[in-house]
Formats: C-alpha cells, sequence, structure tokens
C-alpha cells in the first residue's frame, strides 16, 4: 500500500501496558486486500529510540476482509516499562509487501501502583485490636498515605480510615468478643490506591453478657402461649449463640419456673399445658459455648388476651377511577396514622384485590412518612419496590397520577392540625408577619386554598342555558359531583336543578345542604328541595337587603299561609333573640296531605361589612342550631345560606365540623376543614376576613 493507517491513537492503559487504536488506509492507496498490519514501538528517552523497535503483528482473518475498509482495529502492547514514553507507528501489508507507515505517536504507561504493605494484626483482652503495618519495599514512587476497611466480616457496612504516611499505627475499639474480624489495608501514590493486604482475627468467645428482647405473644389459647422474641443485641452477644432457655411460672404460684431449651437460631417457643385465665411470668436467656448469659426481665402474658382492634373504612372512593380531590382521602389516611398507637404490629390494608387503591394508600403513606424525615420523595422506586413484594400493586395509571397529587398537596398544605389548647399561640404565629414576604402566615396559608382551579366540565347542569338563570352568581356553581338532584318533573327541562351542594359533616355525610339565598324564580324549587330530603332546619345567614341590594327573596309567607307549587306552608310562630330570628313553619304536601314543621334561624347579626366583632354570639347561635336539630330535627340534612352560599355559609358549617372535632379529639385544623369544604362546594369561606373569623371564633 501507498497509504498508511488512518486516525492511529495510542493510550495510556496502565503502569505496563498502552492501547493503540487505527483505521484501514485510504482504499485508493490499498492497492490490493491487506492481509495485516505491523505495530511498530521502541521505548523512547528524551526524544531519543533506546534500542531497535520491537513489531507486533496483527493478521486480518479472510472472514472480515469485506469489512474491513470500516472497522476499527485495536492492540493492547504489554510488557512495557512502568513510567516511560512509547513511540508508535501502524503500517499495513497486502500479498506484495509492507506499505507506508503512519506518523509516530507517543503514549506514556502509567506510574505503578504501590505493592501491599505489611500488616500485623493483634487483639488485647480490653475490647481493642491493634494494628502495626510497615510500607511496601522500594516504592518507585513518594507514597502519599494509607487507607483501611475493616469490620466484622458478617456486619455491613466496613468501617474505612484514611492516614497519611507518617502514621502506621491504628486500635480499633469496642471490638466483640467471638467474632471474626476482617482487616484490609492499601498504600497510596500520586495514581491510586495500590493492591490491599487482608489479614483476618476470631476473637475469643466469652458468654453473653446480654439478654433476648422485644419478648412478645404472638397467640395464646385457653391453654398455651406462643411467643417469640429477638437475640441478644450483637455486641453482647459474646460468640455464637448456640441456644436459649425459657423460664416460665404462674405470677401466683410460689413453685419454682418450669424450663424450655429452643436451640438457635429458633427464636420462638410454644408453652403449652397452662391453666386458663392465669397470667405467666415468662423470662429468656442465651448460651454460647461458653455458657448461658443473664435472664431477661420477666415479660407477663395471659391466655386469653383481649385486645382492640379499630377498623376504619374510607366511602368516598368512586366505583370508576379515582377520587376528585386528595383532600378527603389524605384527611383519612391522618386519622387513621393518629389512631394507630407506636407499638402496634403492622397495619391492614385492603380494597378489593389488594392492590390498587391499597397500593395507592400505602405508598402515600410510606411517602408522607418519608418526606418528614429526609425531605425527599421517590414514587417510582416505591411502587418498584412493592410490586417486588406483591404483584400489581398500583393497578392504573389513573391511580399513579392520583399519588402525585395527593403527595403534592400533602407537601405545599403541610400540618396545620392544632391541640386545641395550643390554638392562641398558633393564632399569634399566624398573624405576624413571615419572615421574607410582606404578608403574614394567616394570609399565605388562605392564598393556598385558592390554589386549585375547577374545570368547567365539574359544573355540568349549572352551565346549561336552561339553569343558568337560577344562579344567583355567574361564578358561584355546584359541582355536578355534589349538587343536590331534586326529582325531575316531567316535560321540564332542568327540573332537577337547584344551585345548592352537599356537604359532609364531621361524623356524618350529607349532614349540610350549602344553598344560595332563593331567588323569586327558585323559591318553589328550594321548598321542594327541603321536602325531598327532609331537611327540617334552615339557617339563614343574610337580611334580605344589605347595601341597598336584594341578598335573597323572601321565601316564607309572613302572615298567612302560602302555596309553593305542591307545598303548603303554614307560618305558626316567630321568635326574636338578641341576635336571631327563629320561625316555625308547617309544611303540606298538597298531593298526600304530609306535613311536617320545618325551623328557620335568620341570624341578624351579621354586620352588612366585614365579619362580627366576636365570634361568641355566633358560636350560642351555631350550638342552639345544633341543639334543635338533636331535640326536633329528621334524620335530613341541615339546609344553611346566604346571599351567594359559600362565605358565611362556609364560616357556619367550617365551625359546626371544627367544634364537634375539637370535643370528640381535642385538636382544631382549620385549613383542612375549609379545604375539604371546598372540595364539595367552590370557594367555602370566601375571604380571608371570614378565614381569620373562623380561626377566632373557635378560640
Amino acid at each position: 500500500p501507498s497509504g498508511p493507517p488512518r486516525l492511529v491513537e495510542a493510550e495510556t492503559v496502565n503502569s505496563s501496558a498502552v492501547r493503540v487504536k487505527w483505521r484501514a488506509p485510504a482504499p485508493e492507496l490499498q492497492h490490493g486486500q491487506v492481509r495485516g498490519y505491523q505495530v511498530h514501538y521502541v521505548r523512547m528517552n528524551y526524544g531519543e529510540p533506546q534500542g531497535p523497535p520491537l513489531i507486533k503483528d496483527i493478521l486480518v482473518d479472510d472472514t472480515q476482509w469485506e469489512h474491513s475498509q470500516s472497522a476499527d482495529y485495536e492492540v493492547v502492547l504489554g510488557d512495557l516499562t512502568a513510567d516511560t514514553a512509547y513511540s508508535v507507528s501502524v503500517g499495513a501489508y497486502t500479498a506484495k509487501g509492507d506499505g507506508a507507515r503512519s506518523k509516530p505517536v507517543t503514549a506514556c504507561t502509567a506510574l505503578p501502583l504501590p505493592e501491599k504493605p505489611k500488616l500485623l494484626v493483634s487483639a488485647t483482652d480490653s475490647g481493642t485490636i491493634v494494628l502495626q503495618w510497615y510500607p511496601p519495599p522500594n516504592p518507585p514512587t513518594p507514597l502519599l498515605g494509607y487507607r483501611l476497611t475493616f469490620g466484622r466480616a458478617e456486619v455491613l457496612p466496613f468501617t474505612v480510615v484514611e492516614f497519611p504516611t507518617k502514621e502506621t499505627r491504628y486500635t480499633a475499639q469496642d471490638i466483640h468478643k467471638g467474632a471474626n474480624y476482617v482487616f484490609r489495608l492499601s498504600a497510596r501514590n500520586k495514581m491510586g490506591y495500590g493492591e490491599e493486604i487482608l489479614q483476618e482475627v476470631t476473637t475469643p468467645e466469652d458468654a453473653p453478657t446480654g439478654y433476648p428482647e422485644n419478648i412478645a405473644l404472638q397467640q395464646s389459647s385457653d391453654t398455651s402461649l406462643q411467643l417469640a422474641w429477638k437475640s441478644v443485641p450483637l455486641i453482647e452477644q459474646n460468640g455464637k449463640v448456640v441456644k436459649y432457655s425459657v423460664l416460665y411460672k404462674d405470677i401466683n404460684s410460689r413453685g419454682n419456673a418450669s424450663e424450655v431449651v429452643v436451640p438457635a437460631p429458633g427464636s420462638s417457643v410454644l408453652l403449652e399445658g397452662l391453666s386458663a385465665d392465669t397470667v405467666y411470668d415468662v423470662r429468656v436467656c442465651a448460651f454460647t459455648a461458653v455458657g448461658p448469659g443473664p435472664y431477661s426481665p420477666g415479660v407477663q402474658s395471659g391466655s386469653n388476651e383481649k385486645r382492640e382492634v379499630r377498623h376504619f373504612q374510607f366511602t368516598a372512593w368512586p366505583d370508576h377511577g379515582v377520587p376528585e380531590h386528595p383532600t378527603p382521602f389524605l384527611a383519612f389516611l391522618r386519622r387513621v396514622k393518629s389512631c394507630n398507637p407506636p407499638d402496634a404490629g403492622p397495619m391492614i390494608v385492603h380494597c378489593s384485590a389488594g392492590v390498587g387503591r391499597t397500593g395507592c394508600f400505602v405508598v402515600i403513606d410510606g411517602m408522607t412518612e418519608r418526606i418528614k424525615h429526609e425531605k425527599t420523595i421517590d414514587i417510582y422506586g416505591h411502587v418498584t419496590l412493592m410490586r417486588s413484594q406483591r404483584n400489581y400493586m398500583v393497578q392504573t395509571e389513573e391511580q399513579y397520577i392520583f399519588i402525585h397529587d395527593a403527595l403534592l398537596e400533602a407537601v405545599t398544605c403541610g400540618n396545620t392540625e392544632v391541640p386545641a389548647r395550643n390554638l392562641y399561640s398558633y393564632i399569634q404565629r399566624l398573624t405576624q408577619i413571615e419572615p421574607g414576604e410582606n404578608v403574614t402566615g394567616m394570609e399565605l396559608e388562605f392564598k393556598r386554598l385558592a390554589s386549585a382551579k375547577a374545570h368547567t366540565s365539574r359544573f355540568v347542569s349549572a352551565n346549561l342555558p336552561c339553569n343558568k338563570f337560577k344562579n344567583r352568581l355567574v361564578n358561584i356553581m355546584p359541582y355536578e359531583t355534589t349538587r343536590v338532584c331534586l326529582q325531575p318533573i316531567r316535560g321540564l327541562e332542568g327540573s332537577d336543578y337547584i344551585n345548592a351542594s352537599f356537604i359532609d359533616g364531621y361524623r356524618q355525610q350529607k349532614a349540610y345542604i350549602a344553598t344560595q339565598g332563593p331567588l323569586a324564580e327558585t323559591t318553589e324549587d328550594f321548598w321542594r328541595m327541603l321536602w325531598e330530603n327532609n331537611s327540617t332546619i334552615v339557617v339563614m345567614l343574610t337580611k334580605l337587603r344589605e347595601m341597598g341590594r336584594e341578598k335573597c327573596h323572601q321565601y316564607w309567607p309572613a302572615e298567612r299561609s302560602a302555596r309553593y307549587q305542591y307545598f303548603v306552608v303554614d307560618p305558626m310562630a316567630e321568635y326574636n333573640m338578641p341576635q336571631y330570628i327563629l320561625r316555625e313553619f308547617k309544611v303540606t304536601d298538597a298531593r298526600d296531605g304530609q306535613s311536617r314543621t320545618v325551623r328557620q334561624f335568620q341570624f341578624t347579626d351579621w354586620p352588612e361589612q366585614g365579619v362580627p366583632k366576636s365570634g361568641e354570639g355566633f358560636i350560642d347561635f351555631i350550638g342552639q342550631v345544633h341543639k334543635t336539630k338533636e331535640q326536633f330535627g329528621q334524620d335530613g340534612p341541615i339546609s344553611v345560606h346566604c346571599s351567594a352560599g359559600v362565605g358565611r355559609t362556609g364560616v357556619f358549617i367550617t365551625l359546626s365540623i371544627v367544634l364537634e372535632r375539637m370535643r370528640y379529639e381535642g385538636v382544631v385544623d382549620i385549613f383542612q376543614t375549609v379545604k375539604m369544604l371546598r372540595t364539595q362546594r367552590p370557594a367555602m369561606v370566601q375571604t380571608e376576613d371570614e378565614y381569620q373569623f373562623c380561626y377566632h371564633a373557635a378560640l
């Protein structure tokens, strides 16, 4: 060939080898089939070759001939001198002879890594191991230090310690008796760490100095107890545990204890032939080959032990898909967690197949815990891990997305639950300006509520042309999923619609109906709603006119009875209280003559602008309404309205839920309560003033 091989490169592999790469000569300069290559290499010193070049011959296999134009060739030149420059060139040959050689390229072999140091290891009587080492002989380059890796053979990870060159001694502390230790030491130069020297030491055994732990009852019957325990802590085992001795006796008997021996690695025992309804004292000790350790403190276990099991059922997961909002699910999870004592065994979670919704619960629980401790999250990793333990955990993409939504909400909203007794200081903190912001914590918390915007697809019926005129405000409409559906009237389109939403209470689903102040056109629908839902208590939180504008149509008769479609409404009584008016009506269904009493509470102390100065009067009012409901109310919901049915209405329902929860659990969470209401009707608790009023009234 008249041309040399192309793209010739040489690179360092280690202290005794160099790798050479190239491609075939240009096709038009080959003049025949290339049969092979010769790699010429020679040691250089200050740019001068030292002695004759060495040649390595590379034969091109005839099976590779058709690919030989594009192939990359490489060869490793070995047995070279460390830390030395080599000049390399490559030539191709055909059957006719050798071709032109490439321009020489230079590569340097690396410095050699240090050889193994010498290591002496000796155990002492005082629970330590002393190490002494010497550098490897004649290091080719200066040593920069040492690295020691050591530990008990079966316990990972090992400890790693690095030393400067002048240090050649180390004492390993807290060495266990009866254990096998591994020590590995290597020296370092500027190229890195060299080969490790390995020494192993086994310390002499002794009797255990500790006792088995966590002795727990696994099962019991009238005449038997099944107990299990964890072995002695590793540092106190002092050797291999060969057996356990279990002593047990009736706590009321004077006699000696009975003994059962359990060979290791067993760590449980079935005690049989016991007396019924009797408490036994049980102790366990461990033996090594040297002898027994101390007995554990006595644990008392009775045949026929009683336990409390709590069962929580989440009822808001839809038949298809996933919940519309994560808020109720997160509230459920928090409730479950707060009722699970720290010493409880595993929580049992099931849905139908035990993989889809169950997987969601487990991941959301696991990740919220992880966030508390590590401030990081790995949903994909957690699901993958779970699936290695049970197939198909988290079954659908929708569920996988729901987990992300729930955790995003958990992270952005944080924990806003406060023990009732700390509420005052919590409010003090919230009303101060946040560092780095120009707003108070209260404002930030209220703004966090508003972050979710609802899609129009969530207001199907409310947006129908036949229903639009029934909405007092164009922007306040009920969600399709929570709206109160009236029984449709044949031939009348939209006759099932009213601007009203079901709202869950603290202990009862659909405990309230939140609705707008009726318009003249929707008054008949309003009475129909009360009748069909068996709602016998109405809470009105507005005057008919405020600030010179109509806030609510007068939907009830003042003096004599009036008829609203099928319903005849008779005013029976009116009581004027300092802060509210109570009106009683007899409502009769003209179709079948059935009648009921409906009570309307109108709160008259809400100022036309802003919120009441003190929450006390309003709290008394809420108490009065609920007391009346308990006394006379049917099972139906309490209907609450102001003008739009979100602001003051939201405050009334929020405080009702918060007060009841405070009574039962002693905790307050205004933020989550309002967030939950807003998943059922938009804009509940409409202004920051109203939100702050909820906090102050709760005090």
